[in-house]
């Protein structure tokens, strides 16, 4: 059984959680982090195969947005914008303040669902920690579980033969992820079709 908390999801209100997932897409490889400290604070820094880097910084109904040249030429900035805009912190109003908004958990819940039966596999370590592993063959993945204390995730892991290889890796359960606004007066609104 995958633990799963019904009513808050895997890291909703109750968990701080790191989850960093690495996915090799036809594109390339992406690389993300997400930090969630609950379910309306929360952090992810994103690589794109493209060359887009950014970091999103949501706390309560405000949003930070900070982007390289690539990912702010994807979203509407003119040369001279992305020049003066590179590497700075945009600040807007978040969607979904009023807690509708995506939280960690509603973007990653939908991977620790199995798609077909589950098989226990051998007890191993991972980074460090023992673990049972539960298989799931119909998409070749494998979800490491903490072997002692709480059955948090700590990995999953989905082979080549995946539709979507790559691997996110769970860590600092529970553990104060000091999330702080940074200062900006710029305008998150100079950009187009940022969230």
């Amino acid at each position: 059984m995958v633990p799963h908390e019904p009513d808050h999801g895997v890291v909703g209100v109750q968990h701080a959680v790191v989850v960093t997932v690495s996915v090799q897409t036809p594109e390339g490889h992406e690389a993300i982090v997400l930090r969630e400290q609950d379910s309306t604070d929360y952090e992810d820094s994103v690589a794109l195969p493209d060359g887009q880097r950014y970091n999103k910084l949501r706390i309560g109904s405000a949003v930070y947005v900070q982007g390289n040249k690539a990912y702010l030429a994807d979203h509407g900035a003119s040369p001279a914008l992305q020049a003066e805009l590179n590497d700075q912190w945009l600040m807007g109003t978040a969607p979904g303040s009023d807690g509708s908004g995506s939280t960690v958990a509603q973007l990653i819940d939908p991977l620790l669902i199995p798609s077909g039966p589950l098989t226990k596999g051998p007890i191993s370590s991972v980074h460090g920690r023992s673990v049972a592993s539960l298989v799931d063959s119909s998409v070749g993945s494998t979800l490491y579980v903490a072997a002692t204390g709480t059955s948090y995730p700590l990995e999953l892991v989905r082979n080549a033969q995946s539709t979507s290889p790559g691997t996110l890796v769970f860590s600092a359960w529970n553990q104060p992820l000091g999330l702080s606004a940074p200062s900006s007066d710029k305008r998150l609104s100079l950009l187009t079709g940022v969230t």
